[in-house]
């Protein structure tokens, strides 16, 4: 089947045992404030809200994200926080409008059955700080999801550090949105696939690819892809490029009936930022 490649990819890097990796917390922080050019597609029917929040322009923002992780023996317990907010002087009564608008939470437990195996938990959150127009209300959309299955973890493929990760999966979800019609909110359930490769190749260059795949057992032909790549380079000391890419792709669920509601096509937010970067980690910190 086309979502078991992801896996397949792992399992022919080889199944070599590791050294075990130390006990304990590692963690990365890392902060930032950019100027950001975003240019976006169909992000104005976007069912995914970080899309939707975008907005074509040149403005501020300040991001940060936070990794801690716990590896002891065979577990291993990692949260992710990321955090972003940009604005942009409006040409009309408005005044300073969102243009850059994310939050999301992570937490992965896993569990190793013989490395690289092991059998995964998670549960995590994504919404925005201000909603669409026009009521533009906190955390509107808000979007939970918790998920369980196995996968497969790659370490030092490539120098200084990478990390290869697949996962197949099932998951259950809910969505919460003002005014949204009953088949957008309603639980949903079914397989998930998710293939991400990160690697920190020199000092100053890192870059990631990641690509999700996410069914529906009440309707198999109601499915949802989300692509996300970035790259970031650091040209001098606390400051750095970043170009990011996240594209989202939804089929029709049966229940819409025809609706326009950004359904069978892509929505796509390119952004390029340069700006003061400030970074820190545990020893310990990986990959």
């Amino acid at each position: 089947m086309r979502v078991l490649l992801p896996l397949a990819v792992c399992a022919a890097l080889g199944a070599a045992e590791p050294t075990l990796p130390e006990q304990g917390w590692s963690w990365k922080l890392r902060l930032g404030a950019f100027m950001q050019s975003i240019a976006s597609e169909g992000a104005s029917e976007s069912r995914d809200p970080t899309i939707a929040s975008s907005a074509d322009t040149t403005s501020y923002t300040l991001n940060g994200e936070f990794r801690p992780v716990w590896e002891g023996g065979d577990h291993r317990l990692e949260q992710r926080l990321d955090v972003e907010y940009g604005q942009v002087r409006g040409d009309d009564e408005r005044g300073w409008i969102e243009n850059s608008d994310r939050l999301a939470y992570g937490l992965t437990y896993e569990r190793s059955i013989g490395r690289p195996h092991f059998l995964y938990a998670s549960g995590s959150a994504l919404s925005v700080f201000t909603g669409a127009e026009p009521d533009r209300e906190a955390l509107d959309p808000f979007i939970a999801k918790l998920s369980s299955g196995y996968g497969q973890r790659h370490t030092g493929l490539l120098p200084i550090e990478d990390s290869l990760v697949g996962r197949l999966g099932w998951f259950v979800s809910k969505r919460w949105e003002h005014g949204a019609p009953w088949y957008q909110t309603r639980v949903r359930t079914g397989p998930e696939v998710q293939l991400r490769y990160e690697r920190k190749q020199s000092e100053d260059i890192s870059y990631f690819a990641q690509q999700d795949v996410f069914g529906d057992v009440r309707d198999p032909r109601h499915a949802a892809l989300l692509s996300q790549a970035g790259v970031r380079v650091e040209v001098a000391k606390l400051i750095s490029i970043e170009i990011k890419l996240r594209a989202y792709y939804e089929s029709e669920p049966d229940e819409a009936e025809g609706s326009p509601d950004g359904y069978d096509s892509w929505s796509l937010r390119q952004e390029a930022l340069i700006g003061l970067t400030w970074e820190s980690e545990s020893p310990t910190a990986t990959p």
